[in-house]
């Protein structure tokens, strides 16, 4: 029986400072043991790793340079054990209970890999009251097959069958592609949960990185293709299959809830998007 309560939380940064404090502070209300939680700072310059010394993690890795997202979310993992890994960004606002909400759903519907619902964009007073109630009104509904590497609870038997995250920093932000195919292939458990909400800002990461360096190589599709096997004809099918797949949940979800579980928020607006 999977245990919910036996989980590490493992998020990276690099630079963005304010967002991390709003991330930090955001963790604070859900109760969670920061002895289980485990950062690791990609070579920050803005007063990032002299904050992340004053939270008393169970684990702090500090690196001397960008190792990419696929490494440092490895070191993470591998810093503490646990039965469930809560893989997520530093640009998001949690909601009071979403970790046990996520956990809880996961176990419920037999998933392996689980990500909580979005709210990406502004966050302004109108999300914060539809964060607070969406859970509710999701209660219990998950969209099966998806997830998103924003926030993924991944179980421990998951790095067994298909292996941790590719330790390649050209692939900038594609390492969650090649790890959900692999999850795909292995038929295992995925979905987003309707229970559990998060807010995102949305792409902290990659504004940081090309504050920072030279991003050519970055995102590199043609070496994520060579990773998966596929072909750039095979790759577009699978995109739109994908697009297809999502639309078809969104028109569903939208006709019993009044929104999805993926929306994005701009200028007082809120558009149900994915």
């Amino acid at each position: 029986m999977r245990d919910t309560e036996d989980f590490s939380i493992v998020f990276a940064t690099l630079n963005q400072l304010h967002l991390t404090k709003a991330f930090i502070d955001s963790l604070k209300t859900c109760n969670v043991d920061f002895n289980r939680v485990s950062a690791v700072d990609n070579g920050s310059t803005d007063g990032t790793i002299e904050y992340l010394k004053e939270q008393n993690f169970g684990s702090l890795i500090l690196n001397r340079k960008n190792l990419g997202c696929g490494t440092a979310w490895n070191q993470g993992i591998l810093a503490i054990e646990s039965e469930w890994c809560i893989v997520m960004n530093n640009d998001v606002l949690c909601q009071p209970g979403w970790p046990y909400d996520l956990l809880s759903e996961a176990v419920s519907q037999n998933l392996s890999i689980a990500s909580p619902a979005m709210l990406e964009g502004d966050h302004d007073a109108t999300a914060q009251d539809f964060l607070a109630h969406a859970g509710i009104n999701m209660n219990s509904y998950t969209r099966h097959g998806q997830a998103h590497a924003v926030c993924m609870a991944i179980h421990q038997s998951v790095f067994k069958k298909i292996g941790y995250f590719m330790p390649v920093p050209s692939l900038g932000g594609l390492e969650d592609a090649i790890f959900f195919r692999r999850a795909k292939e292995e038929e295992l458990g995925m979905g987003i949960v309707g229970q559990s909400w998060i807010h995102h800002f949305g792409s902290a990461t990659v504004k940081a990185l090309k504050l920072k360096y030279d991003t050519k190589h970055l995102g590199d599709r043609k070496l994520m293709r060579r990773y998966l096997g596929e072909s750039y004809l095979e790759m577009k099918i699978n995109k739109l299959r994908r697009k297809f797949d999502s639309a078809v949940a969104r028109k569903y979800e939208i006709k019993k809830f009044g929104h999805s579980v993926w929306g994005s928020r701009k200028n007082g607006q809120t558009n149900w998007t994915q």
